[in-house]
């Protein structure tokens, strides 16, 4: 079975992006927006749903999207509102892997590694471990789907992971240290991309 076939993504990009001060998907890295790498990234590893929000119709256009994209029109409420709207889109599926559009330092191998963790055991939660956070990208099983549905406002899934830790194996992933709230991170990432 492939991870198309057991596995869906939300890909989560539908905030205002008010530290940015504009659309931050449609930022320019590796010559494309910066999310289009999210996307590319995960592109064949499992079956993506993207959720837009703010400016989702300039984004949607500039993206060669996904087969599954929802428009979240309350995404002002806050992160939680992203995750249940992308729940509410896959429907009925084994787990979840959260990513998120503000990172794309992570690599295919980086969603390879935390894949696999979650099929060697596919009752727990698989999270990405950067210092001392457990935090996105990271996959749900659906038992826990309830659980995301309760999350409310700016709360995304490391509250939860926090509260779940016992249930949660941690996969070191450093590039996932790297999110884009700014210009001036994206600066500093494409200068590493660069130097790289």
């Amino acid at each position: 079975m492939s991870a198309a076939d057991s596995l869906a993504a939300i890909v989560l990009a539908a905030g205002g992006a008010r530290r940015y001060g504009s659309p931050k998907a449609l930022a320019p890295l590796r010559g494309k927006p910066m999310l289009q790498n999210v996307l590319d990234v995960l592109d064949g590893q499992c079956d993506v749903t993207l959720v837009l929000g703010a400016d989702a119709a300039s984004i949607g256009a500039a993206l060669r999207l996904p087969k599954r994209v929802v428009v979240n029109d309350r995404w002002a409420e806050g992160l939680a509102s992203s995750i249940k709207a992308g729940l509410d889109a896959i429907g009925d599926v084994p787990a979840v892997l959260m990513a998120l559009g503000d990172q794309p330092a992570i690599e295919r191998a980086d969603y390879e590694n935390l894949i696999a963790a979650w099929r060697r055991a596919p009752q727990r939660i698989a999270a990405a471990q950067y210092g001392d956070v457990l935090g996105a990208p990271c996959i749900f099983p659906n038992a826990f789907f309830d659980a995301l549905r309760q999350l409310e406002g700016d709360r995304g899934a490391s509250a939860l992971l926090r509260q779940l830790h016992a249930q949660v194996d941690a996969i070191p992933m450093a590039s996932a240290l790297l999110d884009v709230d700014t210009p001036q991170d994206l600066m500093r990432l494409d200068d590493a991309i660069r130097r790289n």
